[in-house]
């Protein structure tokens, strides 16, 4: 796995460059039975993003296209709820 500038580890870098969502699922699918969704919130590696793909775009699809086996409510746990709950920001 890819060391991150401020030390920790970055998901998409380690997946590489020409990375598909298949590639992290496995990932992905174990954090989700380990902490649940509710635990857990997306996080970006931007501008680092750009060393494995073309564009912020091409990063948000592939991450939406990893999360599209959660429901409506567990993704909209994973895009904002828990960052919500979390650092308590107002909702809505």
């Amino acid at each position: 796995m890819d060391s991150h500038p401020r030390g920790g580890h970055t998901g998409l870098t380690a997946a590489g460059h020409g990375w598909a969502p298949a590639d992290l699922q496995p990932a992905v699918a174990r954090a989700f039975e380990v902490f649940g969704v509710e635990r857990l919130m997306i996080g970006v590696d931007w501008p680092f993003s750009l060393l494995v793909a073309d564009s912020y775009g091409d990063t948000r699809t592939g991450t939406r296209a990893t999360l599209a086996q959660l429901t409506g409510e567990e993704r909209a746990h994973v895009l904002g709820g828990t960052a919500t709950r979390t650092f308590r920001l107002p909702s809505g």
